[in-house]
């Protein structure tokens, strides 16, 4: 019998679920280790948004749209709601940084939604989401994480969203820095019909899963047939 796949906002993940910040619901900027990471993560899930996963320290294995990746300390993950992913056999000492952005967000982010997209998180990150980084990169991007998991619990702030997005800007400009700068390899326009067809689907799920669950809905707006 096949795994089942689980769409969630990240307000329904169990680590977030239970923050008593409202904010957090929409976007969550969390640390976790080997037991969280196999024990939420552990078979397929697609979540509604926009997701950075840093790993900090240790090894373990992820697999993104059905393909196995070796992931270590200094390892970028960036994944959308076109990836289904899952952790395991993650070492002990595994800590991984957590981003998560929702579109509920995302729709509420004016300019900094230009930097999102000149991330280059297209074809050529959606077909190798995996990203090596130099050392001193990672603790780049660690630090501005951390300055947005900061600034997510100062609820007491006038302009606590705007001091958000300014955080969250200044990490997307630093990725997009990094990612100009990181040999990254060329998959644009190289999808196969197959691969181009499940992205395609699963943007479709991300948009319509609450409200439509027939084959025949999908297929149509695909150009498929149903079978």
């Amino acid at each position: 019998m096949a795994p089942s796949i689980r769409i969630k906002n990240i307000s329904e993940l169990p680590i977030i679920s239970g923050s008593r910040n409202d904010t957090r619901k929409k976007i969550s900027c969390i640390t976790i280790g080997h037991r969280e990471a196999e024990e939420q993560f552990s078979s397929d899930i697609h979540l509604d948004a926009f997701i950075i996963l840093l790993v900090l320290s240790g090894k373990g294995h992820t697999v993104i749209n059905y393909k196995a990746y070796d992931i270590q300390a200094d390892t970028l993950l960036l994944l959308s709601s076109a990836h289904l992913f899952h952790f395991y056999e993650c070492s002990d000492d595994f800590q991984c940084q957590c981003l998560f952005v929702s579109k509920a967000f995302t729709d509420e982010m004016d300019s900094t939604d230009m930097i999102y997209r000149r991330t280059k998180y297209g074809v050529r990150l959606y077909n190798q989401p995996v990203v090596p980084l130099a050392h001193p990169y990672a603790v780049l991007l660690a630090e501005r994480l951390a300055s947005i998991n900061k600034n997510i619990d100062r609820t007491e702030h006038f302009y606590h969203k705007e001091v958000i997005l300014n955080r969250l800007f200044a990490f997307y400009l630093d990725l997009s820095d990094i990612l100009e700068r990181t040999n990254l390899p060329h998959t644009d326009g190289c999808l196969t019909r197959y691969e181009s067809i499940i992205k395609s689907f699963i943007e479709l799920l991300a948009t319509h899963y609450r409200e439509e669950h027939k084959v025949d809905f999908s297929a149509a707006l695909l150009n498929l047939s149903a079978h």
